[in-house]
C-alpha cells in the first residue's frame, strides 16, 4: 500500500511513463494489454515499484474508515466523520486522473 507502480515505455532512447497503479497485478495486466493491442513490444515496457501511494489506495482506505465510523457512539461525531471520510473517498477516487495516465502531477 506504500508503494504503487509505473509502467514505463522506452521510446527513441528515452523512458516514457504511461501509465501509474495501485498494484503489482495491475501492472501486469496493463502490460499484457498493451502487448496484446500490438501498442509496444514487451521489450519495450516495463513496470518499476515506486514509493508512495496511489490515489485509489487511499480511497479504499477511506471508504473502509467511513463503515467503521457508523460504530462511533454519539450520533453527531458518528455523523460528522462518515460525512468527512465520504467525502475523501470520493475526492480521492477522482483526483489524479492526468498523474495516473502518466503525466505529470495535476495537484
Amino acid at each position: 500500500m506504500l508503494y504503487y507502480y509505473e509502467i514505463v515505455v522506452r521510446s527513441d532512447g528515452r523512458d516514457r511513463v504511461v501509465r501509474r497503479v495501485p498494484t503489482r497485478r495491475a501492472a501486469d495486466r496493463v502490460i499484457a494489454e498493451l502487448i496484446r493491442a500490438d501498442l509496444v513490444s514487451s521489450k519495450a515496457i516495463r513496470y518499476e515499484r515506486r514509493r508512495g501511494i496511489h490515489p485509489w489506495s487511499v480511497a479504499l482506505l477511506c471508504g473502509g474508515l467511513s463503515l467503521l465510523a457508523l460504530f462511533v457512539p454519539f450520533v453527531w461525531i458518528r455523523m460528522g466523520l462518515a460525512l468527512v471520510l465520504i467525502a475523501l473517498t470520493i475526492g480521492f477516487s477522482t483526483s489524479g486522473r492526468r498523474w495516473i495516465a502518466g503525466g505529470r502531477d495535476d495537484r
